[in-house]
């Protein structure tokens, strides 16, 4: 996948092709060269050395602050996170709750307080992960997870978040993992993550640049 996309042409052509449209007119000549800054809320998907946030190559979008910790949950992200100056907050959350058995309307409500509590203006909120996980302490992660996702996506559209969905690429349509996508049967490879790094890279830039 291209890094770094510059022109309104190629962002939107890629945008189609997540399956993103959020991009209605192009950016400013100079509004593709600046800088964005983002915060960010998430568990291990987000705070792991190999995740998508350690591996943006972009030099223009600006880690302004924000939470993450590997095995967490939405509630207890917000309890951690803090007020952030930032154009964008970008949340991956929700994979921990699942596990756990928290219902996606609790989710929903610990997300709306993590936005109000960083007070970043835009919002990006991510699908949660395939999982290959079924029975878990009687909890099928994978039937969950879709749950979940359908529940945020229409919650987010409510309240003028974007929803987006950097794993479509890694999702077969029973919400497995694709084949070598991940490893331990909940998170992704490496590669997978580099792959997500660049779509977060274009959906930071369209929900600052193309609203």
């Amino acid at each position: 996948m291209p890094k770094r996309v510059r022109s309104f042409a190629a962002a939107a052509a890629l945008a189609a092709a997540f399956g993103v449209g959020i991009l209605v007119a192009p950016p400013q000549a100079d509004a593709a060269d600046s800088t964005i800054s983002f915060a960010f809320a998430g568990d291990s998907l987000t705070a792991v050395s190999t995740s998508w946030l350690h591996q943006l190559d972009d030099p223009a979008l600006i880690r302004a602050g924000g939470y993450a910790k590997s095995g967490y949950t939405s509630a207890q992200v917000f309890e951690q996170i803090e007020p952030v100056t930032a154009d964008v907050l970008v949340i991956m959350l929700g994979t921990n709750d699942v596990r756990l058995g928290v219902t996606p309307n609790t989710v929903a409500s610990n997300l709306v307080k993590i936005v109000a509590k960083v007070g970043a203006p835009r919002v990006v909120v991510s699908y949660l992960p395939p999982s290959d996980v079924t029975n878990s302490n009687g909890i099928d992660r994978r039937s969950r997870a879709f749950q979940m996702n359908q529940y945020l996506a229409e919650f987010a559209a409510r309240r003028g978040w974007m929803m987006v969905d950097p794993w479509s690429s890694y999702r077969l349509g029973t919400m497995a993992w694709a084949v070598g996508a991940s490893a331990d049967r909940v998170h992704p490879v490496r590669a997978v993550s580099g792959a997500v790094a660049d779509r977060m890279e274009l959906y930071m830039r369209q929900a600052v640049e193309g609203a």
